[in-house]
């Protein structure tokens, strides 16, 4: 028996694990980076929250990982409002509140990224007040969506940001002949229905 305990202390070891830190009764799974904020915002700065994502950083960097990553919503005091965990998966990038047929929604990208050539792979997801999904968007064309450009401009059209690979001859700027593709950014327009417009 005490080598079985022995293997599955071993393999629990090498498997990370996000642990709750049981602070809050009404979700004790959480555990939400927590905010040290030692100079309040200055009088030119509105009162208002704090919008952030806690991801893991890049394979190899010295610096600590979040124990939740995701998406959350802090006050300026640095109070937990809203955590992403159970509404968004896996990486979540530029989360912020927008208008939406005339109603204000959060947006978040929510997917995974690639480190090594900085693209994400994933869709934007639209969440109502009561954070219940009610769209989310997919590229035309199977483009990759960008993380960062997601824009709804008349209350019901989004414009966003894709990666279009295209082949460049990149001898010219030091390039080698077998480097010829490059990410070209372009704009698409469409509606959270995952209508291409």
């Amino acid at each position: 028996m005490k080598g079985c305990f022995t293997c599955l202390l071993a393999a629990t070891a090498t498997i990370p694990v996000a642990l709750a830190d049981w602070q809050f009764k009404s979700r004790p799974d959480l555990a939400p980076p927590i905010l040290n904020i030692t100079i309040p915002a200055g009088p030119d700065a509105d009162k208002g929250y704090i919008f952030i994502t806690a991801n893991p950083p890049p394979p190899g960097a010295p610096v600590a990982s979040p124990e939740q990553p995701g998406a959350y919503i802090f006050r300026d005091n640095g109070d937990l409002i809203w955590s992403s965990q159970g509404y968004l998966a896996g990486f979540a990038a530029n989360i912020q509140v927008t208008r939406y047929k005339g109603q204000d929604v959060l947006q978040s990208f929510e997917g995974s990224l690639d480190w090594l050539h900085g693209h994400g792979y994933g869709h934007p997801t639209f969440l109502n007040q009561h954070y219940e999904e009610i769209g989310r968007l997919r590229a035309a064309n199977h483009k990759l969506i960008s993380i960062h450009e997601i824009r709804i401009v008349d209350e019901k059209s989004t414009l966003v940001e894709i990666y279009d690979p295209v082949a460049v001859d990149l001898t010219p700027y030091g390039g080698r002949a077998d480097q010829q593709w490059i990410a070209d950014g372009l704009f698409q327009g469409m509606s959270p229905s995952n209508k291409s417009t």
